[in-house]
């Protein structure tokens, strides 16, 4: 019970992880047009190409705050491509 709150804790920190392992960035993936990214982190990720979000979030200098905008401009993405495809 003393605890708790700091295993709950843990366990969402799991379950993000995760889904951002499950997230995968396409390949042709424009870094620069994600607005919030600064210029030496979309340097690093236009060099490395990571697959997924959560090697994204591995790469050296990339905040949480950086992945946490990859990931809506993914979402936002593919709900344009899936609108557009309807």
């Amino acid at each position: 019970m003393k605890y708790a709150g700091y295993i709950d804790r843990q366990q969402e920190d799991i379950d993000q992880m995760k889904r951002l392992e499950n997230t995968a960035l396409p390949l042709d993936f424009d870094y620069s047009v994600v607005s919030g990214l600064s210029n030496e982190i979309v340097q690093k990720l236009t060099q490395i190409r990571p697959a997924t979000l959560a090697q994204a979030g591995r790469v050296s200098g990339v905040t949480p705050a950086a992945v946490q905008l990859l990931a809506m401009t993914v979402k936002k993405q593919k709900k344009a491509k899936a609108a557009l495809d309807s």
